[in-house]
């Protein structure tokens, strides 16, 4: 280095001048823009004559400013995390070099969804360095773009006639007023942007830097219908978990996607599940509402489960519609809310007629569930054809324990007979291991190709390796499994089956699940249990009355 801006490099190659190369150097750049923005080249021979020179006729690249990081520059929320509600956002920064020029200015860019008001600044923006007789404010004005809402402009004023400044390394702050967006989606990083102009010209920024959005607090919820299939109808499950209370005569509104057609208003196709036992149901295409009484309310916190009919369309136009669901007062009041409820994929067949009935829900126990389902495919026996049964969190399949001790579950221990009428017992048609005596027999409990024919080692999972299914069954099938109840009705209260050939999903479906309870029936022998009762997912706080209610008509649809 000969000076700060003259670096000498010596060539140790002999390759001809005419052939080209390259160098990378690291250079710090300066604080400020050079007033003369050229580099110079020259290549010397070994006794420095100039042999090349570029005559410093290069032009440099153009030099950006950014923002101090590590604590200094950052967003806050002052006012509300919750989606869709006016709020206030305190802006931090710190620029890493001086800003100076005529009309200043700062541009803002909010994740989409974001609304700055058209005067974004409120009458107290609480500015930092706080105004007084010796210290003139450093923003005067904040203006929301009414083409991008999600865009704002911050004026900076002029100091007299030499511009405006912003000092390197200094803190500044401001409020500002925005509307939240409606969907947040963590796991996509959200990003605020933030620039800096001069000299009114807004297509060269000066400074630039992005950061990490603060949390939108969106309603949690989930629809999982029973059946997803084209231009079916069936039950639909919700679960929502509203992080603010919805007090008595509130609204629960739920909005599906185009083509989607939802129905409620008569008891059979709204179960209640957990919600007040006055809650009343009205839909109409893909519109409904659940009314509250005056004597109701929902709990922050509480994650509350319910159903109501649904049918689907007979093609989807959108695969990434969502659906909307919405709290609010009766007087319209927004409570909370979401609107980026994912839609579940539909499929020209599926599962139906799928049920689980326990022995007992008492808490804690090892009780057997008869499990009955139909097929609308058929499973071809030249194919590798499997069943999954997925429990909700908490539930433990009592296989799992022999399989962690002997590596394998006989199927005749696990899988019983699921003994209902119209429905064919499942372990009549899991495909059998090799005979013994042959070389591909490993035990009983695997097949010759060496699959699991009783999979309990994923927990919550049973796995059962199908050999055929025919059109003489009508699809029809049943069977019973041991499983350890947990210790409380799960949050998310929904059993899901999948059949599988050659390792591709074939078809599915969803039930609810059953209420765990303190003090069982009165069931001794599992074996001996009663093969239609099939009780429906009731709240921990309804009352007995309406329990009994939804076990008569569980009862009565699984024998139709």
């Amino acid at each position: 280095v000969l000076e700060s801006t003259v670096l000498l490099i010596n060539l140790t190659s002999y390759e001809p001048l005419a052939s080209r190369f390259s160098i990378e150097l690291t250079v710090n750049n300066p604080g400020v823009d050079p007033k003369v923005n050229l580099w110079r080249a020259m290549l010397l021979a070994p006794n420095l004559v100039p042999i090349y020179t570029n005559d410093g006729n290069w032009p440099g690249f153009e030099l950006r400013g950014t923002f101090l990081q590590a604590g200094r520059t950052f967003l806050k929320s002052l006012v509300t995390s919750f989606p869709s509600e006016t709020n206030v956002v305190r802006v931090t920064l710190a620029l890493a070099s001086d800003l100076s020029g005529a009309n200043l200015q700062m541009k803002i860019v909010a994740p989409a969804g974001f609304i700055f008001e058209s005067d974004c600044m409120p009458k107290n923006p609480d500015l930092l360095p706080t105004p007084n007789l010796t210290t003139a404010a450093w923003l005067s004005t904040c203006s929301g773009d009414v083409r991008v809402r999600n865009q704002a402009r911050l004026n900076i004023p002029n100091v007299g006639t030499g511009g405006g400044f912003l000092s390197g390394g200094m803190t500044y702050a401001a409020n500002l007023k925005i509307t939240n967006a409606g969907t947040f989606n963590e796991s996509s990083t959200p990003m605020w942007e933030l620039y800096t102009f001069r000299n009114n010209d807004n297509t060269r920024f000066v400074h630039f830097t992005t950061l990490e959005s603060f949390p939108l607090d969106v309603l949690w919820a989930q629809v999982v219908p029973e059946v997803p299939k084209f231009s079916s109808s069936s039950q639909l499950l919700v679960s929502v978990q509203p992080m603010r209370d919805l007090g008595p005569h509130g609204q629960l509104i739920i909005n599906a996607p185009t083509a989607f057609v939802l129905f409620c208003r008569l008891s059979p196709f709204f179960i209640k599940g957990n919600l007040p036992a006055g809650a009343l149901c009205s839909g109409a295409n893909n519109f409904a509402i659940v009314q509250l009484t005056g004597s109701d309310f929902l709990e922050s916190g509480v994650v509350y489960q319910f159903s109501l009919r649904v049918t689907n369309p007979a093609q989807m136009k959108d695969v990434a519609a969502q659906w909307s669901i919405r709290l609010q007062t009766q007087e319209r009041e927004l409570v909370h809310e979401t609107s980026q409820v994912a839609s579940y994929a539909l499929a020209p067949v599926a599962i139906s007629r799928f049920a689980v009935a326990p022995v007992s829900a008492k808490m804690d126990l090892a009780t057997w569930l008869r499990v009955q389902f139909k097929l609308e495919s058929v499973l071809a026996r030249a194919s590798a054809n499997l069943i999954q049964l997925h429990a909700p969190e908490g539930f433990r399949y009592s296989c799992a324990n022999s399989q962690a001790r002997n590596g394998f579950v006989l199927p005749s221990e696990a899988v019983l007979a699921g003994n209902l009428d119209q429905f064919t017992d499942l372990s009549l048609v899991l495909e059998p291991p090799a005979a013994r005596g042959l070389e591909a027999y490993r035990n009983d409990g695997t097949t010759e190709d060496g699959r699991a024919m009783v999979d309990c080692a994923q927990p919550g999972v049973l796995g059962l390796v199908v050999d055929y299914t025919d059109l003489l069954t009508l699809g029809r099938y049943a069977f019973r499994v041991q499983v350890m109840n947990p210790s409380e009705t799960p949050d998310l209260n929904v059993w899901t089956l999948q059949s599988y050939s050659d390792s591709q999903l074939i078809e599915q479906g969803a039930t609810r699940g059953y209420e765990i309870v303190v003090s069982a029936s009165p069931v001794v022998d599992g074996l001996s249990a009663p093969q239609h009762q099939l009780p429906l997912l009731v709240s921990k706080a309804t009352h007995s009355s309406l329990h009994s209610v939804l076990w008569v008509v569980a009862s009565a649809a699984i024998l139709s």
